[in-house]
């Protein structure tokens, strides 16, 4: 095999809590969930141990020497003592707003290089290094995580949530927990309640229940998520929230004819930032 696709889906935090930091990082308990917009990851194989990259879509705009897949791949050359690969991205997903857009480049890479170069190992250690929420996103769906990011634990949901996400400035995730820091922990924690509400499709209950744990912190950061977040309810959004430390941020709404007449009225204000997608 010389070529290979693996098309990961992007992610939005539909809650966040946040722990006091200790040592280095702060502990997170979230649910997460899988959006139906993907990065396609092409690699081919190569003869000798150079890396190529290109991107079309949602470009990340950083040096190939300091693009994530080109950082992951060359860690799994590493780690595997394999030639080199060229990486062709077709990216979908919102770049900089706490959607996975960099993990799901970090994730396709890992998964398309073990095919590629029939690697049999389990590669979660691997992408832990890597990033918090690359282990999430190799597998994706309904999901509470723990630790940094990069434990995971299953949740029975069966049901898409209809949902528009609105990319915006992305906000740089060590700023977002400093400020954090500084303010202090604003909500109580939340993740169990709202999976638990979520898991019994008490959906009234569920909404009421997210929150997000460094939003505070982003609005002090980017006080244009807090507009936005406004324009989604005022739209008709059950549940609106910021995913991981933003600047992205989504509306989840009561049924897919809901979310497509929302997305009509707001295209106009919101044009090239507003997505409708649906969580899963």
């Amino acid at each position: 095999m010389r070529r290979t696709t693996q098309k990961i889906y992007g992610k939005i935090n539909l809650t966040l809590d946040v722990s006091p930091k200790t040592g280095d990082f702060h502990a997170i308990d979230s649910l997460v969930a899988s959006i139906g917009m993907v990065d396609a990851i092409t690699l081919m194989r190569r003869e000798d141990k150079a890396i190529q990259i290109a991107e079309e879509g949602f470009s990340s705009g950083v040096p190939a020497d300091k693009n994530n897949a080109v950082k992951a791949a060359r860690a799994f050359m590493e780690r595997y003592n394999t030639p080199g690969v060229d990486i062709y991205l077709k990216k979908e997903i919102p770049v900089g707003c706490g959607f996975g857009s960099s993990s799901a480049d970090i994730a396709g890479v890992l998964l398309g290089m073990k095919r590629l170069f029939k690697i049999k190992d389990n590669l979660y250690p691997l992408a832990a290094e890597l990033g918090s929420d690359v282990v999430y996103q190799m597998v994706g769906g309904y999901k509470i995580l723990f630790g940094r990011g990069e434990k995971m634990e299953n949740l029975k949901v069966r049901f898409p949530l209809p949902v528009l996400i609105v990319s915006g400035n992305p906000i740089y995730s060590g700023t977002c927990y400093a400020k954090f820091d500084e303010m202090g922990k604003q909500y109580e924690d939340c993740t169990s309640v709202a999976a638990y509400f979520l898991q019994r499709r008490e959906l009234d209950s569920f909404y009421l229940a997210a929150k997000n744990d460094l939003l505070k912190a982003a609005l002090e950061l980017a006080p244009d998520i807090g507009r936005v977040m406004t324009v989604l309810k005022d739209y008709g959004a059950a549940l609106v929230g910021m995913s991981g430390s933003g600047g992205g941020v989504f509306g989840v709404f009561t049924s897919f004819h809901a979310a497509k007449r929302a997305y009509r009225q707001m295209y106009p204000l919101l044009k090239g930032k507003l997505f409708q997608t649906y969580a899963f």
